[in-house]
């Protein structure tokens, strides 16, 4: 076993997302989503959906990799014109710092979610 929990060959890639998926629903009550977006090249591996309402996106990596200079592009656009920020993970330290980051982004109401029950109600 290694540090991960997992068997030595699932450290790399795999073994960061595997690890993410199990803490965000283990220790945060959420749900790490694979997003494969068709024609769509360099988008974040995973959508995390927390209580409270919040979206986070997360682009997996395996130890020592870096994002591509094509995907910092879509990332750079994503927070440039949606505003929507892209957390890159590539070890269990990274994990773990973005779980303590989302523990204390769940302390705070999501504001956007107050209107997105009146709007579902109208239809």
């Amino acid at each position: 076993m290694s540090e991960w929990g997992f068997a030595q060959r699932e450290t790399g890639k795999a073994g960061v997302e595997a690890y993410l998926t199990k803490q965000v629903h283990d220790v945060l009550g959420g749900k790490a989503y694979k997003w494969n977006s068709p024609g769509n090249r360099g988008v974040p591996d995973r959508i995390v959906l927390l209580p409270g309402g919040w979206v986070l996106l997360v682009e997996t990596k395996a130890p020592g990799k870096n994002p591509r200079p094509s995907q910092i592009k879509v990332f750079e656009r994503m927070f440039g014109v949606y505003g929507q920020q892209v957390t890159v993970v590539a070890s269990k330290v990274d994990v773990d710092r973005f779980v303590g980051y989302c523990r204390r982004l769940m302390q705070y109401p999501n504001s956007r979610n107050e209107h997105k029950q009146e709007v579902f109600r109208d239809f």
